[in-house]
């Protein structure tokens, strides 16, 4: 048996004055809807094709068309609905039967009303007023299929959520015109249900970009410049300078995202002091950021972190400011063979 999805919409419906007191009393509310509504109320329909991604079956329902067209005398092309199926068909969209639908309430279905010119019982069966001074026909098609909403999430309601019609002011040879009609707005359902598709792949293929985006810019910081942080201890002390905190958080970001790199990471102090002082400092100050970086969960074979105390001074002076740049931390990113 053909399946098909069934599509849930979610519609607002204002709640009773009991029922929102009682549920406000007892704590529970509506389940929340993710996603932006839709509203299905005003027959426009335009923007709201998403109603009808991943439809794979139809029933089409064509029993009104007939009935109405046997009464009237009207002559309906009888390879009609035929070529309908086989244009739903050409799309991936299977013709289910009427067992179908009756098994599985809910699946999506395709009704077709007709609307003939005024007429008239003259006991021998129905015939077209005579003389009217003007003539009108039409045809909507209508697209529903099963929901749901907010209040009675049990209930399977059946919603129409995409719709077209067509008219006409002639009525010389209605059956010829109704059928070419028909299959008009077919077409544009076939147009609405691909348009559905190509949005769907449209915003899939963006996520993806904003992901390789995302990935590009990643291996740009991961083969990245070498990465300079001055002012990273107090001084006189192996601690983590607060300021520079959310600085080593991105290194470890970095350190834990770019896997097929290795990370050289040096800690630096200044001239000023003892140099045996210097280096045990600068021993402590790796000690500290290698904690911090494992704490932050950056794998510990993709770096290690060298004390070089006051071997390689950044730049000379004996001012505070020349002591804040060479207390610093250097990073070095090497690509893995």
């Amino acid at each position: 048996m053909a399946q098909s999805k069934i599509l849930s919409l979610y519609i607002l419906v204002p709640a009773l004055f009991l029922s929102a007191t009682l549920l406000a009393a007892e704590g529970n509310y509506y389940p929340k809807s993710e996603k932006k509504q839709l509203q299905i109320g005003d027959e426009d329909y335009k923007s709201k094709n998403v109603a009808l991604l991943g439809i794979t079956g139809v029933y089409i329902a064509d029993e009104i068309l007939k009935s109405s067209a046997a009464i009237r005398g009207l002559s309906i092309d009888s390879e009609l609905i035929e070529r309908v199926q086989n244009k739903l068909a050409a799309v991936g969209i299977k013709t289910l039967s009427k067992e179908d639908i009756e098994a599985e309430p809910g699946q999506p279905r395709l009704d077709i009303y007709p609307n003939f010119p005024a007429f008239i019982d003259d006991d021998n069966g129905f015939k077209v007023i005579e003389n009217l001074a003007c003539c009108r026909a039409s045809v909507w098609m209508q697209f529903t299929q099963g929901g749901k909403i907010l209040t009675t999430p049990d209930a399977n309601l059946r919603l129409g959520t995409w719709g077209d019609g067509a008219d006409t002011n002639d009525c010389d040879n209605l059956g010829n015109w109704i059928g070419i009609a028909i299959e008009e707005k077919i077409d544009k359902f076939i147009e609405d249900y691909r348009q559905a598709s190509n949005s769907a792949r449209e915003k899939e293929a963006a996520a993806l970009a904003e992901v390789e985006r995302y990935h590009d810019s990643a291996l740009q910081q991961c083969n990245g410049a070498p990465i300079l942080y001055t002012a990273a201890f107090a001084a006189n002390s192996p601690s983590l300078m607060n300021a520079r905190l959310p600085d080593f958080v991105e290194l470890a970001d970095i350190v834990k995202r770019c896997e097929h790199y290795h990370y050289a990471i040096e800690t630096h102090s200044y001239q000023r002091g003892d140099t045996e002082l210097n280096r045990r400092l600068s021993q402590q100050r790796a000690a500290a950021l290698t904690h911090y970086l494992l704490a932050l969960g950056a794998p510990e074979e993709r770096f290690d972190v060298s004390p070089r105390g006051e071997e390689q001074l950044l730049v000379a002076g004996e001012d505070e400011a020349a002591h804040a740049i060479n207390r610093r931390v250097f990073v070095s990113p090497t690509l893995l063979d």
